[in-house]
């Protein structure tokens, strides 16, 4: 059943009017709106953090992560971070 809009709070009130303004798009505006929402490459301060998160998870001692599956989590992360 449908929830009353007098008994939504102000953030599900601004959830429910965005949800209606996506599903009133045509495909074009739709696909645009999406594309727009999208980032194909990380920036370089996100390349830094990910690169850290790694180094960190290189150095704790836990089973199954050794140097081959770190040397191919980096080559992965250059591949899709080139700037």
């Amino acid at each position: 059943m449908a929830s009353k809009n007098c008994r939504r709070n102000d953030i599900e009130k601004q959830q429910h009017e965005r949800a209606v303004k996506v599903r009133k798009m045509t495909d074009v505006k739709l696909c645009e709106y999406l594309e727009s929402l999208r980032s194909d490459k990380p920036c370089k301060d996100e390349k830094a953090v990910i690169n850290d998160f790694l180094s960190y998870v290189y150095n704790q001692p836990c089973n199954g992560i050794g140097r081959g599956i770190m040397a191919r989590l980096k080559a992965e992360l250059d591949n899709y971070c080139v700037m």
